[in-house]
């Protein structure tokens, strides 16, 4: 939680948001100092407990930016041997928890593991595609599938994707979805869709067979890994909505608010949504619609949106970047015979 500035501000600026990624090297360096040469003793432990916490708030307090947080330190302290079981509640803000920035987007646990960045987009733009794909075969509204994408984005930066297949992860994001987003379909119906579209059209999972079984394992199996991830926080704030508000407010054509719609779902396909506003990748739908047929007085139409024209920009570069990788990807190039247990098709648990 932030101190009420002078001037009434109770919130984080973007850049002085609270980041995991910055913490967490902070409390390992503290805690490696203070205890890989110490001995627990009864007596000696209290003060090591109090010791840690100072240390550690002071440290996080020091950061650029975080001075005006009010850190709370829960230490515990204690010896080899049987084991305890603790739980701990706090108030999550998902406007500031689920924000990143590019450059922790290049220490994801996936880069960590030996993937490029490059590659983390591209596989996880191939999650998403199994996403939309799966979502208009299923007939489910464009919010159900913006919102799994968004849950897969913030699974993979807690998740390594050689530990966990991005089908795999799609396919159990777009199930929870439709959970959160009140839009269920029984796995007897979702299944067999999602195994269609992860094998290209070569699979079939017909209720009792054993595709069916694998994928409904890994969905069952991965569901409460996914939720973990996610802090439970199902709530997701879309850029549809910004975007609904914008187009009522300009004057493009229909065919212009079309692309629009296409361009905020491919926004959806890389982690945008993990860096930006929904309203900043709303603008940036719209800009881009904007450049496929630009008319005269589109240099105003966003002027009273609300929205920051460097941010705007920088997210229309983004997706520009991404487009050309994925033509590139595209081109034909020899590719390896994958085996049965590493392909994408046959689904596998963790």
């Amino acid at each position: 939680m932030t101190q009420e500035a002078n001037d009434g501000t109770m919130q984080p600026g973007i850049m002085h948001k609270f980041r995991a990624s910055v913490a967490q090297p902070i409390l390992h360096s503290i805690l490696h100092t203070e205890l890989s040469h110490a001995v627990y003793t009864a007596e000696h432990v209290e003060s090591l407990g109090t010791k840690l916490g100072v240390e550690i708030s002071s440290r996080l307090a020091s950061e650029p930016g975080w001075d005006r947080y009010k850190f709370i330190t829960n230490i515990v302290v204690s010896q080899p041997g049987p084991g305890a079981r603790m739980s701990s509640s706090c108030v999550w803000d998902s406007n500031s928890d689920c924000v990143y920035t590019r450059d922790e987007l290049k220490q994801t646990p996936s880069v960590a593991s030996g993937w490029t960045v490059e590659r983390e987009e591209m596989d996880r733009a191939k999650a998403c595609t199994l996403v939309y794909a799966a979502a208009r075969k299923l007939q489910l509204p464009q919010i159900t599938s913006a919102s799994a994408c968004v849950y897969l984005h913030r699974f993979f930066m807690r998740h390594s994707l050689k530990e966990y297949h991005h089908y795999n992860v799609a396919a159990t994001c777009l199930f929870l979805a439709c959970k959160a987003e009140e839009s269920l379909r029984k796995l007897d119906v979702f299944i067999p869709v999602i195994a269609y579209y992860a094998s290209k059209g070569h699979r079939k999972a017909v209720v009792g067979t054993s595709e069916y079984d694998k994928w409904r394992s890994v969905i069952v199996t991965t569901e409460p890994i996914v939720l973990e991830a996610l802090c439970f926080d199902m709530v997701v704030d879309h850029p549809h909505v910004s975007l609904v508000h914008m187009l009522e407010r300009t004057p493009l054509d229909e065919w212009r608010k079309q692309m629009a719609w296409s361009f905020v779902a491919d926004c959806m396909r890389v982690p945008v949504c993990l860096v930006h506003e929904a309203r900043i990748v709303a603008g940036a739908a719209v800009e881009l619609a904007m450049r496929v047929a630009p008319e005269q007085g589109d240099n105003a139409v966003l002027d009273g949106a609300g929205v920051r024209r460097a941010e705007v920009e920088r997210v229309v570069q983004w997706l520009l970047e991404f487009y050309a990788r994925e033509a590139q990807a595209r081109r034909p190039v020899t590719e390896a015979v994958q085996t049965p247990a590493s392909s994408p098709a046959s689904p596998t648990v963790g």
